[in-house]
């Protein structure tokens, strides 16, 4: 074969390899068309139109998220700012000022964050939910609209799926752009915009960054919640056919309403009086970007009874004191109750700062947290000083992260010649309280508006 002839068979292979590409990419193209116009499946013997017509109906005469919590505590006991956390991420997703909400739980295995995340994402739309683990560069070749939900429960997050939430997180409303090679040529594929993440996991999945950009909440596991789990288990099995029936309803009724919202063009979103807000810690600017985003997707809940106004060209609409209360309910909680925004502990770390403040305590071991906490040694120990990860991520632990925590090396005597070396741990209950209590109060209020009186 002379040269001209392999330059020939050169070009006619770069021809096949353009020609596969751009089928490749009009079959990704064809495949979101499809999604958008496959018909909307309800179960047997259940009526569409009697579904869409009472969300027609929820959306302009209800509270949104009251009717969707209710929906939820049909199938899910407690765990309800689990419910409220996971629809207002879905919600940012239709927001056009926004940079996302995205949710991690944590809690111990066995004690419902898994099904909490599964009951709440069963109000979503089966086309806008990505479920399951993925490889690092998976998602650049899945057919997603935009707006889709990654639900990925219970997996630690590679490094380079870190970068790829934290870059995605970053060209929010744009979507992210990556170059590949395939066959030898450049190709770019993309993240669609908008997407939002919901995870699950017993321990944080990444490192402290990755954290950071989380809204975490944890799961009830109190024994209070045991009770109430064992009671709805117990009434839901009890249940005839026709009963459990007539409940599903409601959830295909949350679907239908979170359909019309994700199917309507991003709306931009105004606080009028965000000059009123006021927060307890300044500090925490991630915090408080975050209590926005919550304000405005509580509002795109209730998109249908706002009126909608027009700046220039733009269309908005504005957030209202309803919209403000949902928010902060939910940021209150998360500040102690059901989260640890600010201070960024995990449930068993609060449960040991808890517990040394409630008893008083000023002096204890590593084997008094055993005790106190009934947990193992080496639980105990990574709760106070951290971990590395399979990634050589390291965690801090509640030593590094409460200023109210010290400790000394002791001699502890083991008979009359022989002596060990301890720690010996310090707990400073003024300056906790002045660290982390006081913040639990009132991490948020609406400051009153002045009125200006005529002289």
């Amino acid at each position: 074969m002379n040269e001209q002839e392999l330059k020939e068979r050169e070009l006619k292979e770069q021809q096949m390899e353009e020609e596969e590409l751009k089928r490749e990419a009009e079959r990704k193209q064809e495949a979101v068309k499809d999604k958008e116009t496959e018909p909307i499946k309800v179960p047997t013997g259940i009526d569409l139109n009697e579904i869409q017509a009472e969300a027609e109906r929820v959306m302009k005469e209800e509270d949104v998220m009251s009717y969707f919590r209710t929906a939820y505590k049909v199938h899910h006991a407690g765990d309800e700012d689990i419910c409220d956390a996971v629809l207002l991420a879905i919600a940012s997703s239709s927001i056009k000022n926004s940079v996302g909400i995205h949710v991690i739980v944590l809690g111990e295995r066995g004690k419902g964050k898994s099904h909490a995340i599964a009951t709440a994402l069963s109000m979503l739309p089966d086309e806008y939910h990505i479920r399951g683990s993925m490889s690092d560069k998976a998602i650049f070749y899945m057919d997603l609209k935009e707006s889709s939900v990654f639900d990925v429960d219970d997996t630690t997050f590679s490094l380079a799926m870190q970068e790829l939430f934290k870059a995605s997180q970053t060209r929010f409303q744009d979507g992210y752009e990556y170059t590949t090679v395939i066959h030898q040529k450049p190709m770019k594929l993309y993240v669609a915009p908008r997407c939002v993440w919901i995870l699950s996991k017993t321990e944080d999945p990444g490192d402290e960054q990755f954290m950071n950009r989380l809204l975490v909440i944890w799961a009830d596991d109190s024994s209070k919640q045991d009770m109430a789990y064992v009671g709805l288990k117990a009434n839901n099995e009890s249940k005839k056919p026709s009963e459990m029936d007539k409940e599903d309803k409601s959830i295909l009724v949350c679907r239908e309403i979170i359909r019309k919202l994700k199917e309507m063009p991003p709306v931009y979103v105004v606080t009028p009086f965000a000059h009123r807000i006021r927060f307890a810690d300044i500090k925490e600017r991630r915090n408080i970007e975050l209590f926005y985003e919550l304000v405005k997707a509580a509002a795109v809940l209730n998109y249908f009874k706002k009126e909608m106004k027009k700046d220039g060209d733009i269309e908005y609409i504005e957030s209202d004191l309803h919209d403000f209360e949902i928010a902060a309910s939910l940021f209150m909680r998360l500040h102690g109750v059901v989260g640890s925004i600010s201070r960024r502990l995990t449930p068993m770390e609060d449960r040991l700062l808890t517990y040394l403040f409630e008893h008083n305590v000023s002096l204890f071991t590593i084997t008094d947290i055993i005790h106190w906490l009934k947990i193992s040694y080496a639980t105990a120990h990574r709760v106070l000083h951290g971990r590395q990860d399979v990634n050589q991520s390291y965690h801090s632990g509640v030593m590094k992260k409460c200023p109210a925590l010290t400790f000394e090396d002791v001699s502890e005597k083991m008979g009359e010649t022989e002596s060990v070396r301890k720690k010996r741990f310090k707990f400073d209950r003024a300056l906790y309280e002045q660290w982390d209590v006081e913040l639990r109060y009132n991490p948020v209020y609406l400051e009153e508006e002045r009125v200006e009186v005529a002289k």
